[in-house]
């Protein structure tokens, strides 16, 4: 095994993987064989794997269960800090959550989401410190689809009321 992976880690597919899985494509180093690592996915894959050319086809696919596959190093990689952070609170990219104050109450500026690269509210603005407190101290609710669908819903009125409103003022000031 490459001296940059170890039993236990978290790591993430590459762009160099030779089958398909659903994003994010996280999992857990668990062994390796002939050179091969293998990794027990998060997700089921959706396509069989042809890497790791020492491995034969039969021992690609881990028969106890159906989501490890043994692949080569460059196919994977580990996760950085943040994706560990977001990984930690059991979270994917793209994926909208409430965040809950010390007083289990909701985080006005919500929903939030991690888009790649950084957590964000509703308005893709950067969580404020006071957010990330609550997000590191306190706990989430991942929303379901409908609940997703509906307060991206309202985000989209909550941005045209502030829009109206600014309308509303420069039309104040200029008159």
């Amino acid at each position: 095994m490459s001296n940059r992976f170890f039993i236990g880690q978290r790591v993430k597919a590459t762009n160099k993987m030779d089958f398909h899985m659903e994003n994010p494509c996280y999992g857990t180093v668990i062994g390796k064989c002939s050179g091969a690592i293998l990794v027990d996915w998060d997700k089921k894959n959706t396509g069989m794997h042809t890497g790791a050319s020492s491995v034969s086809q039969d021992q690609r696919k881990n028969p106890e269960q159906d989501s490890c596959f043994y692949i080569n190093d460059e196919e994977i990689e580990p996760l950085t800090g943040m994706e560990k952070i977001v990984d930690a609170l059991g979270l994917y990219e793209g994926q909208w959550f409430d965040i809950y104050d010390e007083y289990d109450n909701v985080m006005e500026n919500g929903p939030f989401m991690f888009d790649g690269e950084d957590f964000v509210d509703c308005n893709d603005d950067v969580l404020a410190p006071d957010e990330y407190e609550a997000l590191m101290t306190g706990h989430i609710e991942i929303l379901s689809d409908r609940e997703m669908q509906l307060k991206e819903e309202i985000c989209v009125l909550q941005g045209q009321i502030e829009e109206k409103e600014n309308e509303l003022a420069r039309i104040r000031k200029g008159a």
